[in-house]
């Protein structure tokens, strides 16, 4: 199921909606003003490539030595 975010070009409000289908073709209106008016954004993700055991040095996004839960 995808996500697809969009900008109202009226209030420029950002928002995501949730497709069940890449096909699927559904009229998004924007939740805060209504508009009819809105434009798809390119989406931003991010990953991580590579041997994630590095030995429990981290990810550098917390404190933590290790992802796993205790």
């Amino acid at each position: 199921m995808p996500i697809f975010e969009f900008r109202c070009r009226k209030c420029r409000a950002c928002f995501e909606v949730l497709f069940r289908s890449r096909d699927e073709k559904l009229a998004v209106d924007c939740p805060q003003c209504g508009s009819k008016k809105v434009e798809r954004q390119m989406s931003a993700f991010s990953g991580k490539i590579g041997n994630t055991s590095d030995g429990g040095a981290g990810c550098g996004s917390c404190a933590a030595t290790s992802c796993s839960p205790s």
